[in-house]
């Protein structure tokens, strides 16, 4: 990995270097997984109990034990959180930091997943992952160097107040800054903040009683991808309804984020990519995704017959229909559980993918009484593993963790209905 072979990971070179002992690393690619020997659940802590008489035989130093057993009983963490948790939100680096407890640690960890990844299959490693694997590495090594202390919400809000938007009064930009949620201000940068506020007074000085829906696009060449922010009026079902704008128009949904303010003002941001990946540019793509999205939000119907449409056309542009498909099929997979640790609900899904998978998790996700704040979308050889944080919805009624297994068992059966099933 580290021969030139690729370029992209010389700074995994260079992480491992700053290490006392970066030889050490290749002592913990031996060791990590000999614990598969009776399968890979519980493997880890049995690789721990392995590991550790082989050190003694090997005279590893007892200084040393610490760093090595540390990675091998937490070498799937640092995926999973990278997965599952919004990487912008200063508590769940702060949590990874205390986890983790010391940078070499941190480092010896960092490259390890690399290597691991690339060793077990040569695509199961691709751009995404990379930048949310560096994303966790450097926001983490931040807050343990102490560079990163969490900053106050209103010492943020306060850094915002001389942001000038033109066309947009200063009144306009205050109310924006004490109607908008306190994690607000750990995801949005001052262009953010920006964009959103002459959203908002666009949307509030449309002359559209309804509350037609503001869109923007905007174009990351870095991670090549594009994102859309959507202003419009709080309801139920937004998120199922605009995801449903997204799959009509043939686009990916990657990962979305969405906050309401006080006065029931949504702000949506959604990272999507073209249907073969990529920057979204093509200007018919996007009309129609914004025709989808207003129709749907605007008059109230239902996206359903036209996602089943598009789901039609594609599953007769390939060889094989899913009924047709070799090979043994099994039903999708649902977890839904309270993340003790961050205090966060956690719905996870593995589906085959397939248009509107994403629409039908949403409406299903809104029916059981729930909102989604955060969403991340991987799709690996046409399987989808989607990770949502949810929460309950503001609608008076007293939670019940029976939601919990509701929500699972009906993600369940709509997806089975939906014939999203896994072929293996």
């Amino acid at each position: 990995v580290f021969q030139g072979k690729k370029s992209k990971s010389k700074h995994y070179l260079e992480a491992l270097r700053k290490n006392e002992v970066p030889g050490l690393l290749y002592l913990i690619l031996f060791l990590h997984d000999l614990g598969k020997d009776q399968g890979p659940k519980g493997h880890c802590e049995r690789g721990v109990e392995i590991a550790r008489g082989l050190m003694e035989r090997l005279g590893i130093s007892d200084e040393m034990h610490d760093r090595i057993l540390f990675v091998i009983r937490n070498h799937l963490e640092m995926s999973r959180y990278a997965n599952k948790f919004d990487l912008e939100d200063p508590e769940v680096i702060d949590s990874f930091a205390q986890f983790i407890e010391g940078e070499q640690r941190l480092r010896f960890l960092y490259v390890h997943t690399f290597c691991d990844a690339n060793a077990t299959a040569p695509d199961l490693w691709n751009d995404h992952k990379e930048e949310l694997h560096t994303q966790l590495f450097v926001n983490t090594l931040n807050v343990l160097e102490g560079k990163h202390a969490r900053k106050d919400p209103s010492v943020l809000k306060n850094a915002y107040t001389e942001i000038e938007v033109e066309g947009v009064p200063q009144n306009e930009l205050i109310e924006h800054l004490d109607q908008v949620p306190e994690r607000y201000f750990s995801h949005a940068g001052k262009e953010e903040v920006a964009l959103h506020v002459d959203m908002v007074h666009r949307f509030a000085h449309n002359g559209n009683s309804s509350g037609k829906p503001i869109l923007s696009w905007r174009n990351d060449v870095r991670r090549t991808l594009t994102i859309v922010d959507i202003v419009t009026r709080d309801r139920p079902a937004l998120f199922e309804k605009i995801a449903g704008g997204f799959s009509v128009a043939g686009l990916n949904i990657l990962g979305a984020r969405a906050v309401t303010r006080k006065d029931g003002i949504a702000i949506d941001v959604f990272y999507v990519e073209g249907e073969n990946g990529g920057i979204v540019n093509d200007t018919k793509t996007r009309a129609l995704c914004e025709s989808s999205i207003h129709d749907f939000l605007e008059n109230e119907t239902s996206p359903d017959q036209l996602i089943k449409e598009k789901r039609k056309k594609t599953d007769n542009n390939r060889p094989f229909s899913n009924e047709d498909r070799l090979g043994e099929r099994i039903p999708p997979s649902v977890d839904v559980y309270h993340d003790v640790s961050l205090g966060r609900i956690i719905v996870e899904v593995r589906a085959s993918d397939q248009v509107g998978l994403l629409h039908l998790i949403a409406k299903t996700i809104s029916r059981c009484g729930f909102s989604i704040q955060f969403a991340r979308v991987a799709t690996e050889q046409g399987i989808a593993t989607d990770i949502f944080n949810i929460e309950k919805s503001t609608d008076g009624k007293k939670f019940s963790p029976s939601q919990f297994l509701q929500l699972r068992e009906e993600l369940s059966e709509s997806l089975n209905a939906g014939k999203y099933y896994l072929e293996v």
